[in-house]
């Protein structure tokens, strides 16, 4: 199959896909399916960014530069990215009694990102494309009101949002499928393997954010 085809099975038939990935064992293959989409991602971010601020007429040098730099940082982290997001929820896994390897975990949860890749991709382009037909004026960034005051910056968060939480939902519901078929534990289980870590981890930042606040206030540092 094509990768265009893979892809295509990926988002729109997940437990078609895991079947047909279920024998293969290499590492590499796997990273370069995600890496491919991270690099399509890159180079349209780049493109799309160069459009909007060629018809700003905001392009300067500095601007080129930076936008290649961060492609690059963004391509560079896509070999690591899969690796450390996949250890996290291993150790859910293993929490609720997954015994098939780490493997197992990195395999549907590498491929899940891909999905999150995909709506990257959209967001990228639908960003472009309503910067190019309903620019957003010039307003003062630092005043809250006058933000939700735009109704483009209005519409743009609201495009953004939902993109957002659809790629959220998707990629969360193939990880639960390929998490399910590959570690051979039930879906409810599989599930919360995923969500487990990054809930503590959620919940250890908020307590130490609020304690670092509370002595910021105590001080009386702003």
């Amino acid at each position: 199959m094509t990768y265009l085809s893979e892809l295509k099975k990926l988002f729109f038939h997940p437990k078609q896909f895991f079947s047909s990935v279920d024998k293969d064992k290499d590492y590499s293959k796997i990273m370069f399916f995600y890496v491919k989409i991270a690099i399509i991602s890159a180079i349209l971010s780049i493109i799309v960014s160069l459009i909007v601020l060629i018809i700003q007429n905001n392009l300067t040098l500095l601007d080129s530069i930076s936008l290649v730099i961060n492609a690059a940082i963004g391509i560079g982290m896509a070999f690591l990215i899969p690796f450390i997001i996949a250890a996290l929820v291993h150790l859910g896994v293993l929490i609720f009694r997954g015994r098939q390897g780490y493997y197992n975990t990195y395999k549907p949860i590498t491929y899940s990102l891909v999905i999150a890749a995909v709506y990257g991709v959209i967001l990228t382009a639908i960003s472009a494309i309503l910067s190019m037909l309903t620019p957003i004026s010039q307003v003062d960034m630092t005043d809250p009101t006058l933000l939700l005051q735009n109704k483009n910056i209005l519409i743009s968060i609201a495009i953004t949002l939902t993109i957002l939480t659809l790629s959220f939902i998707h990629s969360l519901v193939v990880q639960v499928i390929g998490v399910s078929k590959f570690q051979k534990m039930s879906k409810i289980r599989a599930f919360f393997s995923i969500i487990l870590i990054p809930i503590i981890i959620a919940i250890l930042v908020l307590i130490i954010g609020s304690y670092i606040f509370s002595i910021l206030s105590a001080s009386g540092l702003p």
